[in-house]
């Protein structure tokens, strides 16, 4: 497996100044993806899972891959631009915003829209099926505690509300709630824990609900702001 098999576009569009600090993390398999213009607007979208599945060409080559190399996060954000169901949260999260700023989706808004912003895994390892999950552990909450600590964001974007049942980052909150409602804690760092955007639905309430939360309002706000820039 060699690093050409997969996509390296990200690395014009990312910073790498949060890297040493990420390397001194023993729990942080992966580096987050963190934009080049980050530090503009401090926002930190949450994924869960990275699917490897068994009955695609592709599943046991990705694994093996992201055993053995740190960049799987940066990797997927621009794989998951590229086309295909598996990484649909990718297109609709930016087309979400694309959109509330009045821009067309395209090569140019998209690299703009993920240099704005960091993104990392809940989970550091690869799942083998579409609807599995890593589960709760200690590896996954100190690691996402101590990315939020480096990284310091105005605003954590989850995508799904399930992270909350695994103890996200720390938070003590494990509420079994409705994967539809919106969930929201204002401490320390304001998290935002919306229903996941595979799910088949309208992402405006997801928006009008971002707009209007006071945890969110002002830093969606200024993002959209400068989006339209």
């Amino acid at each position: 497996m060699t690093d050409s098999e997969y996509p390296t576009e990200y690395k014009e569009h990312i910073t790498t100044e949060y890297d040493d600090r990420f390397r001194s993390v023993k729990e942080l398999n992966w580096d987050p993806f963190v934009g080049k213009a980050y530090h503009k607007t401090g926002i930190l979208i949450i994924g869960n899972n990275t699917n490897a599945l068994e009955n695609e060409d592709w599943g046991p080559k990705w694994r093996d891959y992201a055993a053995n190399h740190r960049d799987v996060s940066r990797i997927l954000v621009f794989d998951g631009e590229m086309g295909g169901d598996q990484h649909k949260p990718f297109k609709v999260t930016s087309e979400m915003f694309l959109c509330a700023a009045g821009k067309e989706s395209n090569n140019h808004t998209v690299a703009m829209f993920w240099e704005s912003v960091a993104f990392t895994n809940f989970c550091q390892t690869t799942v083998p099926e579409q609807y599995a999950h890593c589960g709760c552990n200690d590896q996954s909450v100190k690691a996402l505690s101590a990315t939020i600590d480096i990284l310091k964001p105005r605003l954590v974007l989850v995508w799904g509300t399930e992270l909350w049942e695994k103890g996200l980052s720390g938070y003590k909150d494990r509420e079994k709630i409705s994967r539809d409602i919106p969930r929201v804690i204002d401490k320390p760092t304001p998290v935002v824990g919306m229903k996941h955007p595979s799910m088949p639905f309208p992402t405006a309430p997801w928006l009008e609900f971002l707009r209007n939360e006071p945890v969110s309002r002002k830093p969606v706000s200024d993002f959209i702001e400068y989006l339209k820039q």
